[in-house]
């Protein structure tokens, strides 16, 4: 992990502005520490600097933040230094703020601060620690939890001080250290690892517009489904059925399961304006995130499937081509290999190399098999969290257990695709082919075993970035 007093990667120019007048987000960076560690000024013109100069730094961390996911949704190993100028920004912002509060609390120099000066302190702090979590989920991890238990600290702070639901003018509106509190913990309890980098932006906006809906209590209520401890560097816990913990914090749903229904009914309705939501494809993106904290926030934790700890390591093959060539019984040219961790019945939880993340898509097709031998399968990303010494933890969801390229045409064009299962007269079938090559929504004809198989579509087909998986009946 980086840390404040490491070096800051420098910001290339860009055609939007990246260096106006010799600033830049680094340089802003660098000037934030120094006026931080500078203790010849009063604790008021400190501050009075610090939020200045993090007003003047919102453009530029808006910019940065396009610019990462503009690059990582570009291709293979993209936007690493933008996310790491964007993140540093936010750490060194987030630890000079928190520094500021012990200089007060401590009432060094013998200087302390109005009520509404704290106020505003504590808010701004907690947004600061915000924006390194959203930084970090962004990014699937590594949480840095020194961060993490400062931030529950400052929260803890904001409380006894009774200052914790005083609102606070910032830039971008009204907010209070609650608010930006719940929004922190929000994004560590919104499952954004099991989440495309592209809706990100997306989740990250709905969070801070719902979280304070959510439920925060000190102690254990029937609806708690997250236990935390502000100062501990413990993440969230999400709790299971028939846990009644009795110490730490409790968070439940509250009243976010309606305001959800009214987001999903408003954009439904195309009242885009009130959500901040712009055009056809923000208003797809809102609906997904929106269904996604749903299923997560409004409920006890399910699982299909138990799992079972099982060690060894695995082939995994991914790309269009490759996945062809390795279904139709050729060797594999190129493989990564993972660290098998645990298996159910439908999925399997693989850990593997840190840079993996700039590989991977959460929804991106793969094929894995026993290093050993056996069969090849045919799986979904649908979890990748990085984690701390550089490695990767990858969930996957078994999609089918012998798949097999079939030629196929849709009265249009021919197609290859992949077959999930066995053609059966009246069986449902599933048929995965990359996205938009097929024109037609009608009838697929399958080449088989010598002959032709004509099948019905069935439902509307599943459609992803880069793959598409539709239904049939076999006629």
């Amino acid at each position: 992990m980086l840390h404040p007093s490491d070096n800051i990667p420098a910001l290339a120019p860009s055609s939007e502005g990246g260096r106006t007048m010799g600033v830049d987000l680094p340089s802003l960076t660098l000037g934030l520490r120094d006026l931080a560690d500078d203790q010849s000024l009063p604790l008021g013109a400190v501050l009075e600097r610090v939020f200045a100069l993090d007003d003047q730094a919102g453009a530029f961390v808006a910019e940065i933040q396009s610019r990462y996911f503009e690059n990582a949704l570009g291709g293979v190993g993209r936007g690493q230094a933008a996310w790491q100028i964007g993140w540093h920004y936010q750490q060194t912002l987030f630890f000079a703020l928190a520094e500021l509060l012990s200089r007060d609390a401590y009432a060094i120099n013998g200087e302390t601060l109005a009520s509404d000066e704290r106020g505003a302190l504590l808010t701004r702090a907690l947004r600061a620690g915000r924006g390194v979590v959203r930084w970090e989920a962004f990014h699937y991890g590594p949480f840095d939890e020194t961060v993490w238990a400062r931030l529950g600290h400052v929260y803890a702070q904001a409380e006894a001080d009774g200052l914790a639901w005083m609102e606070v003018d910032l830039p971008e509106g009204k907010s209070s250290p609650h608010r930006e509190f719940m929004a922190a913990v929000a994004l560590r309890c919104g499952a954004l690892d099991s989440l495309p980098l592209e809706l990100m932006e997306m989740a990250d906006r709905l969070i801070f517009q719902v979280a304070h809906q959510l439920q925060l209590e000190p102690q254990w209520f029937p609806e708690s489904l997250w236990q935390l401890n502000p100062g501990s560097a413990a993440a969230p816990r999400r709790l299971l059925f028939g846990d009644t913990p009795r110490s730490g914090y409790f968070l439940g749903p509250g009243q976010v399961g309606a305001v959800l229904e009214a987001i999903q009914e408003d954009l439904r309705q195309g009242r885009l304006a009130r959500w901040a939501v712009e055009d056809g494809e923000e208003r797809m993106k809102a609906l997904a995130c929106q269904a996604h904290l749903r299923k997560h926030w409004l409920g006890p934790p399910t699982r299909r499937y138990r799992r079972h700890a099982l060690s060894g390591q695995v082939s995994l093959v991914q790309g269009w081509h490759s996945m062809l060539s390795i279904f139709g019984g050729a060797m594999e040219s190129k493989a990564d290999v993972l660290e098998l961790c645990d298996v159910s019945a439908g999925g399997l939880a693989l850990r593997g190399r840190g840079d993996l993340v700039t590989k991977l898509r959460i929804g991106d097709l793969v094929g894995v098999r026993d290093l050993a031998g056996g069969e090849w399968q045919l799986c979904a990303v649908r979890r990748l969290q990085q984690e701390a010494g550089s490695t990767m933890a990858v969930g996957l969801e078994v999609i089918a257990r012998q798949p097999r390229p079939v030629d196929a045409d849709d009265g249009q064009r021919a197609i290859q695709g992949l077959l999930c299962d066995t053609l059966r007269p009246g069986a449902a079938v599933r048929f995965i082919s990359p996205t938009q090559a097929l024109h037609q929504e009608g009838a697929l004809f399958v080449k088989n075993e010598g002959g032709v198989r004509k099948l019905r579509p069935l439902g509307q087909p599943a459609r992803g970035q880069l793959y598409e998986l539709r239904e049939f009946q076999v006629l």
